[in-house]
């Protein structure tokens, strides 16, 4: 983390699962699915709520086991100010498309 506080994007691929499975009618643009957030400052961990009004860009709506980002999701300084590590708990694991297999602009 940087010594200032400074706002962090976390980036990824991303997949929209209805162009992946021929049943599924999500249209969204999903990224990391976090089930948890912590930052850690002197050795001690605190939780950062995922229903937090803060995290607005690049996040979708809070689901029951985690929250999606678009990719480029924005974890703003004020909540990582005097942070050294900023921890993210994966929900589970996310199938991505191969680079040759997504069409150009597909996703953005």
């Amino acid at each position: 983390m940087p010594a200032e506080p400074a706002d962090i994007l976390l980036v990824s691929n991303v997949v929209v699962p209805a162009e992946l499975h021929p049943d599924a009618e999500d249209r969204r643009i999903l990224g990391l699915g976090v089930a948890q957030l912590f930052t850690v400052s002197q050795g001690k961990a605190e939780a950062v709520p995922l229903d937090s009004p803060l995290l607005a860009a690049g996040w979708h709506a809070l689901e029951t086991a985690c929250r999606w980002t678009n990719g480029s999701a924005l974890v703003p300084a004020t909540l990582t100010a005097g942070a050294t590590t900023l921890l993210v708990r994966l929900a589970g694991k996310t199938v991505y498309p191969l680079a040759q297999d997504v069409r150009p602009g597909a996703y953005g």
